[in-house]
């Protein structure tokens, strides 16, 4: 499968790689989701991508799409000055003979036989962009053709579709609110994709979620994530440790004595707990050995950062070691600073008032190896690749805080 991307990668991540080029995609709203602007984010994304884009709508007044454009400062006119983009208007003359200002405009969209007439014209006004075309069908007025027969309606929709997937990626767009049971079963049998956008009351605050129900890929995730209209665009994960806000809001103690944070069972350990133990096994088997042993264990368990890459699905990888480096600040393990860097293709933290090394301070020797081991065995558990961890600086041998490097594993 030849997958491109949406231009989100948290959304690519739940696809299973992105979409197929030459596929549809039944993309379900609902009122209030602003589903229209998830779609015309994706269809921004695809032209900023390289791809010819087109739209028919049959639902919103045209200028208000162009005003879209205008608000997120996506420069359309010259996209349509260069013939890579165009806008069919099959709105204006929905309930009445008004005039349009679009160049494209369909004169009974009602009529389902004149509509497939220019359906056929389209065809070949498209077909010099294929492969490279996405296309963008603002589709839930179509079941306004329900007095010429629903089966019809049905059937006119999949060869649509069809026609369209030979260009490129084509999106569909329905009101859940327009759909009767049987048609929308009909209509996700239909498709390769399926997205149910819906919102949800929680605490009394109502929260938008996006959903895959269906994806050609075998690594597509079904569930529910939250999403949010930001003025930059469309974004997922919304319950990001950015501001600490909704994980302050799940520390809290259920009955019988059970404390959870992202909703998996923690304890609160005293700082000395850890280090008492590097410590016995110390006197025990020697400085070397502990030392490889609490590195070990630390990357075998890295507490939370399996929950941490479920929950949040953050895809890019800077932005999941920023955000679980907050998380873990927030659970007492010192203020932590993090950067990339480039030329080893790893990270650098640099942490102050860790618990850990601070018990040992005057040691002479490092001390953070169960902490190497965690950030080892976190990188490997979102990356899938193998990492290793150093503590160059500690301040049991006296530096004024301690700094890990991750990088890429030469094994």
């Amino acid at each position: 499968m030849e997958f491109i991307s949406s231009g989100n990668s948290e959304l690519d991540v739940l696809l299973g790689g992105g979409f197929v080029r030459n596929s549809s995609v039944l993309f379900l709203t609902e009122a209030g989701g602003m589903g229209e602007i998830v779609a015309l984010n994706l269809f921004t994304n695809r032209l900023s991508l390289g791809d010819a884009g087109f739209i028919i709508d049959l639902d919103i007044p045209p200028r208000r799409i162009r005003e879209w454009f205008r608000f997120k400062k996506f420069d359309i006119d010259k996209f349509e000055k260069s013939a890579r983009f165009f806008m069919v208007d099959g709105f204006t003359r929905m309930y009445g003979e008004s005039s349009s200002d679009e160049k494209y405009v369909i004169d009974k969209p009602r009529d389902i036989v004149h509509f497939s007439a220019y359906m056929v014209e389209l065809e070949q006004i498209i077909e010099k962009n294929k492969p490279n075309v996405f296309s963008l069908v603002f589709s839930s007025n179509f079941f306004l053709f329900r007095k010429q027969g629903l089966d019809k309606v049905i059937n006119f929709i999949f060869k649509a579709r069809v026609m369209l997937s030979q260009f490129g990626l084509c999106v569909f767009v329905f009101d859940k609110g327009m759909l009767d049971e049987k048609s929308l079963r009909t209509l996700e049998h239909a498709f390769d994709y399926v997205l149910d956008l819906r919102i949800s009351e929680r605490d009394r605050k109502f929260q938008k979620y996006l959903r895959v129900i269906k994806s050609p890929s075998p690594n597509y995730q079904d569930d529910f994530v939250p999403y949010e209209i930001r003025p930059g665009g469309f974004a997922l994960s919304t319950r990001t440790v950015e501001e600490f806000d909704y994980i302050k809001q799940q520390m809290k103690m259920l009955d019988e004595g059970i404390l959870e944070i992202l909703e998996t069972r923690v304890t609160i350990q005293d700082p000395k707990f850890y280090p008492s133990i590097f410590e016995m096994i110390i006197e025990e088997f020697g400085y070397e050995e502990a030392s490889e042993f609490m590195y070990q264990q630390g990357k075998k368990g890295p507490p939370l950062i399996e929950d941490f890459r479920k929950q949040f699905k953050i895809a890019d990888t800077k932005k999941a070691v920023e955000s679980f480096a907050k998380l873990t600040e927030l659970r007492g393990h010192g203020e932590f600073e993090v950067k990339f860097d480039e030329k080893t293709n790893g990270y650098k933290f640099k942490i102050i008032n860790s618990p850990f090394c601070s018990y040992f301070k005057g040691l002479g020797k490092a001390a953070g190896f169960l902490t190497a081991g965690i950030f080892a065995g976190a990188f490997e558990i979102y990356t899938g690749d193998n990492y290793e961890c150093e503590e160059v600086k500690c301040i049991a041998k006296g530096d004024d805080h301690c700094e890990y490097v991750v990088k890429p594993s030469k094994i």
